[in-house]
């Protein structure tokens, strides 16, 4: 929550003075509506940008219907028929299409251009300050006998050997590895799906591995992943489309019925394609 407000607020350079939430228990401690405690951490944090969060109060939803209508619009707008290669290149399109395509088409019997209202909001709104620094998770990590350090299920080495263990700061796109107020290294975080990595690549040769690594899937494994996956993508399309043509949703058994039908199906596809 925190990382997507800091790159929507340091994006736009502006945010309101009030920021309306439901009661989300990630910003609100106890409590709801006008009696809502928001979380210390939260607070301090929204101190930075200058506004303040207010909840709504229960079965007020409609509060933030401007929001939810985003939601609504980014489903049957953006995704239909969206091709991409990665998480990088669908969030750069999503990028481009919300502030180029959208800012600038007409709304409304009067044509209005958000890109146009956002320019005569700016001067009832707080400017976010230059520099705010990135938000960070911090975790304590031990360095082990040959310089590796473990973070989520991947190993990084550092070239130097550390005694009393090491923070790692964990950015949205990359991560810092400080003993003390030393910085020793950073890496970006590696791409979606890579999993159980030695990184740096270009580190020297090491002829000891870190203990307790997981090799990860062999490839027949990541087909067999990858026929269910398929199962699982088929009954959300046929469950959505009787849902657009009007047609009441498939009853939990019948659900089932496919999913036996389809996994066997699937299965037998994949007993067919291996090699003897």
């Amino acid at each position: 929550m925190k990382c997507f407000l800091h790159e929507a607020l340091t994006f736009y350079g502006y945010a309101a003075p009030i920021c309306i939430i439901d009661n989300t228990h990630l910003a609100v401690l106890q409590g709801t509506g006008d009696k809502a405690v928001m979380v210390p951490e939260m607070t301090e944090f929204t101190k930075r940008y200058g506004f303040k969060f207010k909840a709504h109060a229960i079965k007020h939803s409609d509060r933030k219907a401007g929001n939810e209508h985003g939601f609504w619009t980014l489903e049957s707008n953006f995704v239909p028929g969206r091709q991409f290669a990665s998480m990088k290149d669908l969030n750069a399109q999503a990028i481009e299409w919300a502030t180029v395509w959208m800012a600038n088409r007409p709304r409304g019997k009067g044509g209005l251009l958000l890109a146009v209202a956002f320019e005569h909001e700016k001067t009832v709104l707080i400017k976010i300050p230059d520099g705010l620094p990135y938000p960070y998770i911090v975790h304590e990590r031990s360095v082990d006998q040959y310089g590796f350090v473990t973070f989520a299920a991947y190993c990084y080495w550092i070239s130097v050997h550390v005694h009393n263990g090491v923070k790692v700061l964990e950015y949205a796109h990359e991560i810092k590895i400080f003993d003390g107020r030393k910085e020793l290294a950073c890496f970006p975080l590696p791409a979606e799906g890579v999993r159980n990595q030695i990184f740096p690549e270009d580190r020297p040769h090491i002829p000891y591995q870190p203990r307790r690594r997981s090799e990860g899937p062999t490839n027949e494994e990541e087909n067999f992943f990858m026929c269910h996956f398929a199962r699982d993508r088929r009954i959300s399309e046929i469950s959505a489309g009787r849902q657009r043509a009007g047609k009441t949703p498939h009853h939990p058994r019948s659900i089932r019925r496919t999913e036996k039908a389809f996994s066997l199906f699937v299965f037998t596809r994949y007993r067919a394609s291996r090699p003897v």
